[in-house]
């Protein structure tokens, strides 16, 4: 998937290059959407297409200079919690180095939270897998709560 380029070119130019943690939460904010798109399969390519230019011309011309005021202004045309859960469950993914990735991302998941239960950390703590916690409590996540809140910034 190369259809974030614009966007991400577009975050560059326009972002604080003195606070990196911005980008960092970009960058987090569109393997998120990434990973949504193509699991859910809601939106064909050429919609993708215009997603990412569209959202590129709105950080240029909104000022949008934060991740979490992208992802205010674009988080609803970003497959909902319910459909990403249902689609993910039968997701194919042709690509090995993708399929990969998903399955270490789900396993470091898996052992964070068995480490936490076992050594008696809240769960709650624990950020969400895809998800961005950066939008007033509301979280584009995989299975979990998308109304909990959560201070700390992924």
């Amino acid at each position: 998937m190369e259809q974030y380029k614009p966007l991400l070119l577009s975050v560059l130019d326009t972002f604080d290059p003195e606070n990196p943690n911005e980008l960092k939460k970009v960058l987090e904010l569109l393997v998120v959407w990434s990973v949504r798109f193509q699991a859910s399969q809601e939106l064909g390519s050429s919609e993708i297409e215009r997603f990412y230019p569209e959202a590129a011309q709105a950080v240029r011309q909104e000022k949008l200079e934060t991740a979490a005021k992208l992802a205010e202004r674009f988080g609803g045309q970003v497959p909902a919690d319910g459909v990403f859960r249902a689609r993910f469950k039968t997701l194919t993914v042709e690509n090995r180095q993708t399929a990969r990735y998903y399955l270490r991302k789900l396993e470091n998941r898996a052992r964070a939270e068995t480490g936490r239960k076992e050594h008696g950390i809240s769960q709650t703590k624990t950020s969400s897998l895809w998800s961005i916690s950066c939008l007033k409590g509301r979280t584009f996540v995989c299975g979990r709560d998308s109304t909990r809140t959560n201070s700390r910034q992924t």
